[in-house]
């Protein structure tokens, strides 16, 4: 259904870009807005017309309409550039991006594979000359200051494709070229699309409360040391993949949450003493045994 959790959110510029993406993504237009869709696979598209105002103007709107919205989400920005050197279809993740009229840098973090690398000059006109060897486009650096202030950096990346260039002017970028050019571009983009889904849902994952520390939240009083406490004794049962370990005793029958969470220390300093998982489930079904024990003498 639509409402599942987002992952990634594409930010393109123009219709055209957005035409070939939507039948990607399977998306639907979203039912308050008139610029973004929508699928059941984690993925948003936001259009945001073309140049640097209508780009931070289009995100800050829907920044504030969302307030709510969770804040480890990925954010690709599509879209056409010109080059000096590259060939029309050719396609580049963007390492460093300068803001053509002050000159202004930022540097998005590598984190994607197998993708050509370049520097994406942002512009306010069309660049028809391409004094740099790096791409041209009016919308990478407003995209990325914008997300960036509402993701997390690692997860803010811009992808572009090569429309033209010295020897193909921006007289044959036609609408028809745009959507055979993000066409061409689709097994890329979709591949890119899920290591960003991947990464994000493992930082949403980090961030996240765990389903047991919720569960024992709502059956325990406790303080907010406490809470803290649990939260992060939960994080790291989970990242030592004892998982049916740390469900074990949190069924069993506890005094209090005190005794609670003096069960999870005494089972993880069990597990850190023994290289193996055998310790830490054995002195977890120990505890649980107990609790059933104090269970049946109090009935």
């Amino acid at each position: 259904m639509l409402g599942d959790p987002v992952l990634i959110n594409l930010v393109v510029a123009h219709g055209l870009e957005a035409k070939p993406l939507i039948a990607l993504f399977d998306l639907q237009p979203q039912e308050d807005s008139d610029n973004v869709y929508v699928s059941n696979s984690g993925v948003r598209l936001i259009v945001t017309g073309m140049g640097r105002q209508n780009v931070e103007y289009s995100l800050a709107q829907w920044v504030e309409t969302k307030p709510s919205a969770r804040r480890d989400m990925a954010w690709l920005n599509v879209g056409i550039a010109g080059h000096q050197n590259l060939a029309v279809g050719d396609t580049l993740i963007a390492n460093k991006i300068i803001s053509g009229p002050d000159n202004e840098s930022v540097f998005p973090t590598p984190i994607i594979s197998g993708l050509r690398t370049g520097t994406v000059i942002t512009v306010d006109r069309p660049e028809l000359n391409y004094p740099k060897d790096a791409a041209y486009d009016m919308e990478a650096f407003a995209f990325w200051r914008s997300a960036a202030a509402f993701g997390p950096l690692d997860l803010v990346q811009s992808y572009k494709i090569v429309s033209d260039n010295p020897d193909s002017s921006t007289d044959k970028v036609t609408p028809n070229l745009i959507t055979e050019l993000i066409d061409s571009a689709s097994k890329e983009i979709e591949g890119l699309v899920l290591q960003l889904k991947a990464l994000a849902a493992k930082q949403q994952s980090l961030v996240s409360d765990p389903p047991a520390f919720v569960s024992a939240k709502a059956s325990y009083r406790l303080s907010v040391t406490q809470e803290i406490q649990l939260r992060r004794l939960c994080h790291r049962f989970y990242a030592l993949q004892m998982g049916e370990s740390l469900e074990v005793i949190l069924s069993a029958s506890h005094r209090d949450s005190r005794a609670l969470i003096g069960a999870l220390h005494t089972a993880l300093g069990h597990t850190d003493g023994n290289p193996g998982r055998e310790g830490g489930e054995s002195l977890s079904r120990v505890e649980a045994g107990g609790g059933q024990t104090e269970r049946n003498q109090a009935s």
